[in-house]
């Protein structure tokens, strides 16, 4: 009899052990979650820096059209935001919030650039790879930074 009840002791442990998962196994599902957040979360971020850029480049384009509007009506181009009917300062922030616009002085009130950079500790300040962004009276688009070629 003490032979059966020691068989029966040694069945438990085994049956007991198919409802759980071992120290082991979750350690291993640790790291794997741990190695795609170390691969996913940066590139997110640069995914987060890339897109906050359209919020320069839409701004840019609005604001060039209201330069020619101005052009229009006054037969020169503004040199302040605040001409423009942005604000009330010579530079204006981006609605989004990312980015200071300003007009350039070009020289000449028949021409006019705009340039866009981050607002300082904003989000975009450590974007090295755009570091401003500029439309002239040409249509011409420029930018500043390490991938200056890809930023429009």
């Amino acid at each position: 009899m003490s032979r059966a009840r020691s068989v029966s002791r040694c069945v438990e442990p085994t049956a007991l052990r198919g409802q759980g998962f071992t120290l082991i196994e979750v350690m291993i599902v640790v790291a794997i979650i741990g190695i795609i957040a170390s691969i996913a979360v940066p590139s997110y971020g640069k995914y987060v820096t890339d897109a906050r850029r359209t919020d320069a480049i839409t701004f840019l384009s609005e604001a060039a059209g209201e330069q020619t509007r101005f052009f229009s009506a006054n037969n020169q181009y503004a040199t302040t935001m605040k001409q423009l009917g942005y604000g009330t300062a010579d530079t204006y922030v981006t609605p989004e919030g990312h980015y200071t616009i300003s007009v350039e002085d070009s020289g000449s009130v028949s021409k006019f650039k705009l340039k866009a950079t981050p607002v300082a500790n904003g989000k975009q300040a450590g974007d090295a790879e755009c570091t401003s962004f500029t439309i002239s009276h040409t249509g011409a688009k420029t930018a500043t930074g390490t991938q200056a070629d890809h930023c429009w």
